[in-house]
This record gives C-alpha cells, sequence and structure tokens, in this order.
C-alpha cells in the first residue's frame, strides 16, 4: 500500500528580488569570464558620482587634435618616443598651452631620460594648470628617478602618489577626456602584424588576444589545434573556439578536434583541475542538472590539490617574448590578456551554471555533496595570483558554503571577497592605465603577472582599506574589472 503523504516538491528557484546582490554577483553578471570582457581595463559606473567641475582645459577640442592626442599618448606607452614628441608638439602648435599635449610631452621626456626637458615641461605644464596634482606628481617621479634610479618605476610612482594624498585619478584625469574619444589604428596595425612572416607562436598568440577574432584568424586557429601543447594556450582557444567569438559553423566543426586534444592534454596532466573539470564538463548542456554519476565524478575532480600546472607569469613571459620578437604593438597588454584568461577558461561558468540548476532541484540540506565540490574547486581558483581568477574563486568558495550550511565560512569567503575589491576599488584611484610612460606600464604588468593581487595591495594603505572596508559602496554604483585596457580597440592607454 503506497503512502498518502505526498512527496515534497523541490523548492522554487529564487526569485530576482531574493537574490543577494553583491559586488561580487555583480562582478559575476558584469561580464568578466566572457573572453572579450577579460580584456577590459574600465570602471563601469552606476551613479554614484557628481559631474567634474569644467578644468581649465575643458573647452571643445576639434577631431583632429584630439586624434593627434590619441596618437602621442600611444606612441608614448608603447615607446616611440619621438612619434610622441611629434603628435604632442603639433597639438601644441594648434592649441597653444594646452594641458593633455603638455602632458605628455613631460611623461616623454622623463621616459628619454632627459631631466632638463622634462623639469621645463613639468614646470610649463604647472604654469597651465597650478591646482592639478598631475605636474606634482611627475614633479616627485623625476626626483625619485633621479636619486634612486633602481628602484623601479611603479614603486617611484606609487611613492609619489601615496605623497601626494592619493589623489583620485579615476574620477578626473588630464587625460581622461582624451581616453574617452575613439580612436582605433589597432585594426590597420592588427592586420599588418597579422600578415607580416611571423612565427606561428606569436601568430597564435595575436590570434587569441583579438577581438573580435576575424573569421580568417579562427580558421587558422582550428588547424593549429591538433599540435596545441601548452594546455594554458589550449584552454584559451577553447574559450575561443567554443564561444560567440566565432560562427556556429565553426563551433560544430571545431567540437571534435578540441574534444580530441582535450582528451590528450588532461591524459598528461591528471592532477590539473582545470583540464580535468573542462574534460569533465566540456559539450554539456549548461542547463541541465547534474546525476549522481556526474557528481560522484567531479567530486573526484575538486579533490585535486592544485588549479593548474603552469603559471599566469610563465604564460605572460612566454607570450610577451614571441609577441616582441614578431614585433607585434602592445606585447604586453596582449600576454598579460592572454595569461588571465588562461587562469580562467570556460569549465568554471559551466560548472556554475549547472550547479544552479542542481540545485534548484535539491531541498536545502541534500546539498551538501555540491557544497563540497564548490568548495574545493572554488578553492583552487582562489589560490591563483591573478585578480579574476581569484574573485571568482572566492564567489563560487561562497556559493559551496551557503550550499554546505555553513555560516562561518561564508562570511569568511564573503569578507575575502570584500577586502580584495576594496583593494581594487583603491588601485583604481591611481588609473594607472593614464600615465603615458612606457616604462611604466611595462613594470606594471610585469609585476600583476608575477601576483596581481599583491600589486594591487601594495597602492593601497592600511588606513585607506580600513576606511573602505568599512564604508563599501553600494554595490549597483560599480563593477570591478581588470585594469588593463583591449588591446584590439586602439585606446591610447595600455
Amino acid at each position: 500500500m503506497t503512502s498518502q503523504n505526498p512527496r515534497p516538491s523541490p523548492p522554487s528557484p529564487p526569485t530576482h528580488a531574493d537574490r543577494r546582490l553583491t559586488r561580487r554577483a555583480l562582478l559575476l553578471g558584469g561580464g568578466v569570464l566572457a573572453p572579450a570582457a577579460l580584456l577590459l581595463g574600465t570602471l563601469a559606473h552606476r551613479g554614484g558620482r557628481q559631474p567634474v567641475e569644467p578644468r581649465a582645459d575643458s573647452e571643445p577640442l576639434p577631431p583632429e587634435v584630439l586624434q593627434r592626442l590619441h596618437r602621442a599618448t600611444d606612441a608614448a606607452v608603447t615607446g616611440l618616443l619621438p612619434l610622441a614628441h611629434q603628435e604632442a608638439s603639433a597639438t601644441l602648435a594648434a592649441v597653444p598651452e594646452n594641458a593633455p599635449a603638455l602632458f605628455i610631452l613631460a611623461c616623454v621626456a622623463l621616459e628619454a631620460g632627459a631631466p632638463r626637458e622634462a623639469e621645463a615641461a613639468v614646470a610649463r605644464l604647472e604654469t597651465r594648470v597650478p591646482e592639478r596634482p598631475e605636474p606634482r606628481l611627475l614633479e616627485q617621479l623625476l626626483v625619485r628617478r633621479r636619486s634612486i634610479p633602481d628602484s623601479g618605476w611603479c614603486a617611484a610612482f606609487r611613492e609619489a602618489w601615496a605623497n601626494l594624498g592619493r589623489p583620485d585619478f579615476e574620477r578626473d584625469h588630464l587625460l581622461t577626456r582624451v581616453a574617452l574619444e575613439p580612436f582605433t589604428p589597432a585594426g590597420e596595425e592588427e592586420a599588418e602584424s597579422w600578415w607580416a612572416p611571423s612565427p606561428t607562436p606569436a601568430r597564435l598568440t595575436l590570434a587569441l588576444t583579438s577581438y573580435p577574432l576575424p573569421p580568417e584568424r579562427a580558421e587558422w586557429l582550428l588547424q593549429q589545434l591538433p599540435t596545441l601543447e601548452d594546455p594554458a594556450l589550449f584552454i584559451v582557444a577553447a574559450s575561443v573556439l567554443s564561444g560567440p567569438a566565432v560562427g556556429a559553423a565553426l563551433r560544430r566543426r571545431a567540437r571534435p578536434v578540441l574534444h580530441h586534444r582535450m582528451e590528450e592534454l588532461a591524459r598528461a596532466a591528471p592532477k590539473a583541475m582545470q583540464l580535468q573539470l573542462h574534460r569533465q564538463l566540456a559539450g554539456t548542456s549548461q542547463d541541465e542538472p547534474f546525476g549522481p554519476l556526474e557528481l560522484e565524478a567531479l567530486e573526484t575532480v575538486a579533490a585535486l590539490i592544485s588549479w593548474r600546472e603552469d603559471s599566469a607569469e610563465g604564460t605572460f613571459l612566454e607570450a610577451r617574448r614571441r609577441l616582441r620578437e614578431a614585433d607585434v604593438p602592445h606585447a604586453s597588454r596582449r600576454a598579460f590578456s592572454l595569461a588571465t584568461a588562461a587562469a580562467v577558461g570556460p569549465a568554471h561558468a559551466v560548472l556554475n551554471q549547472r550547479a544552479e540548476a542542481t540545485r534548484s532541484q535539491l531541498m536545502p540540506g541534500a546539498r551538501h555533496g555540491l557544497g563540497r565540490i564548490l568548495l574545493g574547486v572554488g578553492t583552487r581558483l582562489a589560490g591563483e595570483t591573478l585578480l579574476v581568477p581569484r574573485t571568482l574563486g572566492l564567489m563560487m568558495c561562497g556559493a559551496g558554503a551557503e550550499d554546505l550550511r555553513d555560516p562561518e565560512s561564508l562570511a569568511r569567503f564573503e569578507e575575502s571577497s570584500d577586502e580584495l575589491f576594496a583593494i581594487h576599488a583603491e588601485f583604481r584611484k591611481a588609473a594607472l592605465a593614464l600615465w603615458p610612460i612606457a616604462s611604466l606600464q611595462e613594470d606594471a604588468y610585469a609585476a600583476a603577472a608575477r601576483d596581481e593581487c599583491a600589486f594591487l595591495r601594495a597602492f593601497a594603505s592600511p588606513e585607506a582599506l580600513q576606511r573602505a572596508m568599512a564604508d563599501r559602496p553600494d554595490p549597483l554604483q560599480c563593477v570591478p574589472r581588470t585594469w588593463e585596457p583591449p588591446p584590439s580597440r586602439g585606446t591610447p592607454t595600455p
């Protein structure tokens, strides 16, 4: 005789209003999982900041003058100092005493190691905009570089910025308007680099860091898959060739090739969690709940002790070397973008989505297995030194702690995530990408590739971090993203 007690139905999925809206959720919703968004170096604002008062240099500039400023800035950050000097000087000829042009000339002289010229340019800039902190920072940077030339560009910049009271250059900078105006010579530069007789490794890196990916490069990338031996490059290639950057027809053709190469690489690295997770989840439906056998297999994967066998710094250095040998512009920017994309990969996003589908089918007390999987994978991902994987790993750990009904662990992960957000918010105030000094940018990329989270933390004083943690912004105010700008859109800041 069957029981008359009705079987309890699974809980309904939480409504939008019930979902916890936090900075971590916004970071996830902001698109950092997409390959294109991994290349972004901007901060999306949703209100919260008042308009900046008009500056002395705020009069509208003719389009041709803005283009010259873009060319000057882009040339300065790529080390093409004569071109940068030429374009900035031409701007001054058209618009005498233009503050952005004076600023660029001062940065070029500083980069060139010409102290007298730098001093003169800084003095001229300070006369033009005496209320601005940029000339004072350049002056301190010049003194620091002259007295301790081996201290490193980032260390010198950070000390000068801190001595000035950490002004918020993200909110307002002499090159803010210049950076917002679109000028995109990068398409021509990319085409020239692509069709030049570059070695295959350089072409591969160029293809993996192009967005959007032209069809001919997608076809070429597909042809390289069978011989692709570097797991980091395979992870990025898999993200590109299975995502929206390519057409549906090419995705179908790429699927069996990706599967075959993935099996070979996964067998060769049985302890690399990232590869094993990709092997387990590739080709599965993102809306399908996990079955018992899949959960059992994922628990085995989640017990592995390392996320991957390679390192972000190793990927960065090798990619930068290849790009430099092929004379590809913005080599460090592209190499860092590649290292970030390789550290994440597509599998963790599939895991998150399928975990959500599974969670909606389970009673809260039956989610412990799912929680252990998310906690295991999230812990390894959070062990990465780069900002994006660490943030995503902490988010996954938080979800796992909720499934395990472990409020203490959940509070600990959320505090770590909030602290990382606060560190990043403090770092953004330096607006490092708006300083067209090639050596400064190169030093920053190299330091970030070694340990991005430590690099960001160095810009936040203990007092500033404490204030930021105590006065956390409304999560609707801003969405954090990685600090380097897109290599393919021609922005003048690296």
